[in-house]
C-alpha cells in the first residue's frame, strides 16, 4: 500500500514500540470522547480530538499518510490528560496509544541541533539525577530571589532572543520552603505501629513542593506508618514517556524497582497523580523485559496514591478544625487514569 500511495516505508509505524493494532482498532469513532477532550472543546476541530488523532494513527498504520510535521502537530497538541478514557465505551487505551505514537514521532522529528541536544541532555542527564536537578533549581531560586526574574519579565528581554524561551520562563515554578532530599531518612511512626511505607519524592516535587512532601510523611507517620524516603530512587519516567522517549522511561523504571524493597513495604506511596499512573503502569512499560517484567508487575501493585492509601487503611481523622472554604480541582491523571475521585474528598472532609 505504501508503494502505491508514494508514502515512504520509513514513515510508517514500526518496531517494538509501534502502537498496537488491537488498541488502535478498538476505537469505533462513536464521538463520546469529544466533549471530554479539552483541545477539541477549545478548537472545535476533529483532528484535535482523541477520535481524530486515532484516525490519523490508523492512516499512518495503513500506509495512507506518512509521519509528517503536519500530521504529528495534532498529536503534539494533545495534553495527555486521558479524560477520553473515562468517556470511552469501548475501553480504548488512549494513553498507551499516544505514548507509543510519540515514540514513533521522535524518530521523524527534525529540530534545530542546539535545542534538540539541550532537550536530550535535560531529559537524560539532568532530570533523572537529584543532585544535578538540585543545582538547576538552585540557579532558578537565585534568579527569582534576586529580582532578576522581575527585571527580565518587566523589560521583555527574553522575547528579543526567543519567544519560545520567554513562554518557557513564564511557566517556571515558584519555589517555597526547603527542598526534600531523598537520602534514605526515616520518619518514625507515631503511636501504634501499623507498618512501613516508602515515599516517591520524584524529580520536581521535592524541589518545588518540599513542605507539602514533608506534610505527607507526617500524615502517614501519625497514622502509624514509618516512612522511608528511599535513597537511590529516580524520576518516575512520566516526562520522558510523554515526549516519546520510552527507553529513558524504562531505565528510570528499572532504577525505581531496584530502589524500593516492596517485599518489606505496605506500599510505595505517591503524592502526584501523574507519577502514580506511570508507576502503576510499569508492568506494561517493561512487559518485554525478561529480567524486569514480573518484578514490574509486582512493583506496580504496591504503588498507592496517598489519598487512596489513607482511605484504604481507615485513616485517623485529625481533631483540629480549619474554618475555610476550599475548592478542590481533580488531578487529571489521578481521576482519569487512576480513577481515584472520592478518596481525596474523603480526606478533605
Amino acid at each position: 500500500m505504501a508503494a502505491d500511495t508514494g508514502v515512504s516505508l520509513t514513515a510508517l509505524f514500526s518496531g517494538p514500540d509501534a502502537p498496537s493494532e488491537e488498541d488502535l482498532y478498538k476505537c469505533i469513532h462513536c464521538g463520546f470522547c469529544l466533549q471530554a477532550c479539552p483541545t477539541y472543546l477549545e478548537t472545535g476541530l476533529e483532528t484535535e480530538s482523541p477520535r481524530g488523532r486515532i484516525a490519523l494513527m490508523k492512516a499512518v498504520n495503513e500506509g495512507r499518510i506518512g509521519i509528517t510535521p503536519t500530521v504529528f502537530r495534532h498529536w503534539d497538541l494533545c495534553i495527555q490528560c486521558r479524560a477520553c478514557e473515562v468517556a470511552c465505551p469501548s475501553g480504548v487505551p488512549y494513553g498507551r496509544l499516544i505514548e507509543a505514537t510519540m515514540a514513533q514521532v521522535e524518530r521523524h522529528r527534525e529540530a534545530p541541533l542546539v535545542p534538540r541536544l539541550l532537550g536530550k541532555a535535560l531529559l537524560e542527564q539532568v532530570i533523572p539525577y537529584e543532585e544535578r536537578l538540585s543545582l538547576l533549581a538552585m540557579g532558578l531560586r537565585l534568579y527569582q530571589a534576586t529580582g532578576v526574574q522581575w527585571a527580565v519579565r518587566r523589560t521583555g528581554l527574553l522575547r528579543l532572543f526567543s519567544s519560545g524561551l520567554a513562554e518557557l520562563e513564564k511557566s517556571s515554578p515558584r519555589f517555597s520552603g526547603r527542598p526534600l532530599t531523598a537520602a534514605g531518612q526515616e520518619v518514625k511512626a507515631v503511636g501504634k505501629k501499623r507498618g512501613r511505607v516508602a515515599l516517591l519524592t520524584g524529580c520536581v516535587m521535592p524541589l518545588v513542593n518540599g513542605p507539602e512532601m514533608r506534610a505527607v510523611t507526617r500524615v502517614l507517620a501519625r497514622n502509624g506508618y514509618t516512612v522511608e524516603v528511599t535513597k537511590g530512587q529516580a524520576c518516575c519516567g512520566a516526562i520522558s514517556s510523554h515526549v516519546g522517549d520510552l527507553e529513558t522511561s524504562r531505565a528510570l523504571a528499572r532504577r525505581n524497582i531496584d530502589a524500593f524493597p516492596t517485599s518489606v513495604l505496605a506500599a510505595v506511596v505517591v503524592a502526584s497523580g501523574g507519577c502514580g499512573v506511570r508507576m502503576k503502569e510499569y508492568g506494561d512499560l517493561l512487559r518485554d523485559d525478561p529480567a524486569y517484567a514480573q518484578k514490574a508487575l509486582e512493583f506496580s501493585e504496591a504503588v498507592k496514591d496517598v489519598h487512596e492509601f489513607l482511605v484504604d487503611i481507615s485513616f485517623n481523622a485529625p481533631k483540629g478544625h480549619v474554618p475555610r472554604r476550599v475548592t478542590y480541582q481533580d488531578s487529571c491523571h489521578l481521576s482519569h487514569a487512576q480513577r481515584i475521585t472520592d478518596a481525596p474528598r474523603q480526606v478533605l472532609r
